[in-house]
């Protein structure tokens, strides 16, 4: 349940105002960010207004919670509220800072339950980010990859959960200015949810190797070819025939301009030569080699 806490502040006239808070969320430097409040809101009693215009008055009274803590005011923030009338003069208000909420440079995600949480962290995705990022469920994740992403980032001590001393009704996250406008934290974040998803040129076909026979083993009249590479620079074209997942050797036939050779290659030797390109043209799927090194289609 809700813990209710009550706020307090006299305005120039001396009078005092005092209503109820829950939900008080501050960013990490210490400044208001939202909060809910009930109070007394009619013509005679204006208690409720009163306390939302001195949080909303940069320059106003100090607005003091339990344990005399005051809510910061944020000089920068842009400060909205809404008032509902409720029954015996009663009245509910939320005021929010609009520019960490809403907007290309929001940094500030507020929702009820998790799922709440997930929806707007990918709409701030989509409205805050230039830089392409994977999207929906990814089997090699286990869950969609902007939860991944969003979990990395956590992890990295990039989004901060906001808390109070009591609890909410809300969850509240913090996004780090760094992961703004494509910066550099959030390039690296990024890529890690790109390489661990095997999205990557790379870790796709080392998946692929990792069901190929080990070195030595394969079928010496018709080995499977697993992976096809050439380098644009000499022509030579490496076939994939034998995986060894421990060292990361590949055996390979390899066409150096005609001659046909048989070599052994770390795979990471291969790949990161910058001028290899994976051949996925249609002669070059689901083809055998024989020990000579003639190339046919797999029966």
């Amino acid at each position: 349940m809700c813990k209710y806490i009550t706020v307090r502040t006299h305005a120039k006239d001396s009078a005092h105002y005092k209503v109820t808070a829950r939900n008080i969320i501050c960013s990490t430097d210490g400044k208001f960010v939202y909060g809910e409040f009930i109070g007394e809101h009619s013509k005679t009693a204006k208690d409720l207004r009163k306390i939302i215009d001195e949080i909303k008055d940069k320059n106003g009274i100090s607005v003091v919670m339990d344990g005399g803590e005051s809510i910061v005011r944020n000089r920068e923030a842009t400060y909205k509220s809404k008032i509902e009338s409720l029954t015996r003069g009663q009245g509910y208000a939320v005021v929010y800072d609009e520019s960490a909420l809403r907007g290309k440079n929001s940094n500030i995600i507020i929702g009820r339950n998790t799922n709440e949480i997930s929806a707007l962290f990918k709409k701030w995705l989509s409205e805050s980010q230039p830089l392409p990022y994977p999207r929906g469920f990814n089997e090699d994740l286990g869950k969609e990859a902007e939860q991944y992403l969003f979990e990395t980032l956590i992890s990295s001590g990039l989004i901060t959960q906001l808390s109070t001393d009591f609890e909410q009704t809300i969850q509240a996250f913090e996004i780090s200015t760094e992961l703004l406008n494509a910066g550099e934290e959030m390039q690296k974040a990024i890529l890690k949810v790109v390489k661990d998803s095997n999205l990557l040129e790379i870790d796709r076909l080392r998946k692929i190797l990792k069901t190929a026979p080990a070195i030595g083993e394969s079928d010496t009249e018709a080995a499977k070819v697993y992976g096809s590479l050439l380098n644009t620079s000499t022509k030579r074209i490496y076939h994939i025939i034998e995986y060894d997942k421990y060292t990361d050797k590949t055996f390979c036939l390899v066409n150096d301009g005609g001659e046909i050779l048989w070599e052994e290659h770390g795979f990471e030797e291969i790949f990161n030569d910058e001028q290899i390109a994976v051949l996925k043209d249609e002669e070059y799927r689901d083809i055998t080699l024989d020990v000579d090194g003639n190339i046919s289609k797999a029966a």
